[in-house]
Order: C-alpha cells, then structure tokens, then sequence
C-alpha cells in the first residue's frame, strides 16, 4: 500500500514540487497556457503538496484575502489517481484555512468537475462562465461556520468513566495499535496504564487540578468525541491534551480543526495558558501542526513534545 506525505507552506522548496507537478498535469497533459499557471502569485501562496515517495503526486494552492481564501491549481498526478488524492488535498485545505479562521474557500471549477466539489460541501455562487472555445467555469464557495458550541462533558462518576475507558480502549485498538509494538500495545491494554491514568485523576494533592476525562457533545446534543486532559495550575498553565478522539464516522468532514478551537477556548476557560501533546503517528502529527503545534522538547522518554500557546479570546463552551 502506497504511503503518502503531506506537506503544507509557502517555502520556495515545497512551491518548486508543487510547480513540478503542475507542469506535468496542466501544461504537458492538458495543454494549458504556461502563463496561466504560473501567473506571478506563488510567492504569497500557501502550498499544499502530497508526496508518495519523495516524488510530488498531488497538490493545490491557497491564496488569502483576509477571511476569504482562493484555492487553485488542484491537480493530481495520472499515475495516482483513484487513490482519493483530490479529496485529500481538499480536505487539508479546508483544515488549514479553518485553523486560519477563514470564513470561506472560493474556486473556479471546470464543468465537468463541479460535482466533484460539490460532494465536499462547497456550492455555486454567482454565474457560470462560458467560453468562446466552449470552455465552462463554474464559481463556488464553501462556507467555514466559525463560531461552533461544543460540549465539553467532565466525566466523573463510575458509569461515566467506565464508559469512557470502553470508548478509549476501542479508539487505540482501530487507531494506535497499528503503529505500536506489541509491548506498548499490552501497556496501553493492561492495568499499568488504566491506574497511572486513575491516579492522576485522583491525585489533588498540594491543590493540583486532577486529570479530566470529558465526552464531547455538538449544539444538538449528539455526541462526537472525547478527550483527555491535564492542567498543571500549579506549574506554569500546560495543558497536556493526553488523548483527543473524533467519532470515526464523523471524520475528514473539517470537524475536527473546529472541536480542537473549542476545545483551547475551553482549557484556557480552565486555567490553561497553553497545550502541549505528544503523538503516536504522523497523522495525528499533521493534524495538530495544521492547528499551530510546532515541536517544544523531548520528555523523559525521548519522545518529542508539540506546544501550542493559547490565544486570545474566541468562542467558549
């Protein structure tokens, strides 16, 4: 099964994979004008570039005008497609401008793909665009709703945990275990992990805050997640976002970069002043760094340390 990379930015290196790309796709494949591609206006772009072993097999392009964001230059290598590449690179836009707090994505989209668009959320606006040579353009926009109301439930009686722990144990056997070794799959399966996690969560000694489990709730109601996490108020304000789980058939719809905006609103509601993680793989990586995790420190056991310092005032749940 072919791995992919991908890679977000506006450095000059990531936009020269990107152009390379879109070289083969528009100009050799499609036979679009070289002027149109690259029209002088990557160096105030955002990149988005999928890699399958080093090599460039998928890309767009993000330009901002304050809230509203035009992506571009979509394009996926022949050879890869069928592979959902298109919806991936989609998807990780849609992420990125809504960690942006953009409020909306415009495009131009041929014809024949408008569909393809509108399966991801985005709609007409405005009239379509019909060329002498018969050529269509189609202008859409999807739109971001930024000021979400989630729930953060604390959970804390013995059904209430206990219901957690079923939902946490499912979470690392479909999610984590694929990127374990058998040793920390049976730590993290086994009683030495359940009673460190119990101990922190009734450990108040010295006035600590004890660790929190909570279930996540939308405006509705309906329940979309869970988390687990700890303040150090008596440190310095961390953070430490121990485990963070959408609803697997909630997924890839840009949810989880909104929770995780509630979710800062409501830690820093709690003391926090700012989050820091640890991740098990690079999806869960790439996630939190479209949120604007950058690398901190290793901790005691090597393991790399992402931080996040909480910023100002936004929507609180």
């Amino acid at each position: 099964m072919e791995k992919f990379i991908t890679k977000i930015g506006s450095s000059s290196a990531l936009c020269e994979f990107a152009d390379e790309l879109r070289r083969k796709v528009f100009i050799e494949e499609q036979g679009v004008p070289a002027d149109e591609i690259f029209d002088g206006l990557n160096e105030k772009a955002v990149h988005i570039v999928i890699f399958a072993n080093d090599f460039p097999v998928a890309t767009a392009r993000l330009i901002n005008k304050k809230s509203t964001w035009r992506i571009g230059l979509v394009a996926v290598d022949k050879l890869f497609r069928g592979n959902k590449l298109g919806e991936k690179v989609m998807q990780n836009a849609i992420d990125y401008v809504t960690a942006q707090a953009g409020t909306e994505i415009i495009l131009s989209a041929q014809q024949q793909v408008s569909e393809f668009y509108r399966k991801l959320g985005f709609e007409q606006f405005g009239e379509i665009t019909v060329f002498e040579s018969g050529f269509v353009l189609v202008p859409m926009r999807y739109l971001i709703k930024q000021v979400d109301q989630f729930e953060f439930r604390k959970l804390n009686t013995d059904e209430e945990v206990a219901s957690f722990w079923e939902k946490l144990y499912q979470y690392h056997k479909q999610d984590l275990f694929a990127y374990m070794d058998e040793e920390e799959q049976k730590y993290f399966s086994g009683t030495e992990y359940y009673d460190a996690i119990m101990d922190l969560k009734t450990n108040t000694k010295d006035g600590q805050l004890p660790l929190e489990m909570v279930f996540i709730y939308d405006e509705s109601g309906h329940y979309i997640g869970f988390a687990m996490y700890k303040i150090y108020n008596t440190e310095d304000g961390k953070a430490f976002i121990l485990e963070f789980c959408i609803d697997r058939l909630l997924r890839n719809k840009g949810l989880g970069i909104r929770v995780a905006k509630a979710f800062e609103n409501y830690l820093k509601a709690n003391g926090a002043t700012y989050l820091a993680i640890n991740t098990s793989n690079q999806d869960n990586l790439r996630f939190w760094q479209r949120f604007g995790f950058a690398p901190a420190e290793a901790d005691e056991w090597g393991n790399m340390t992402y931080t996040k310092m909480i910023e100002g005032d936004d929507n609180e749940s």
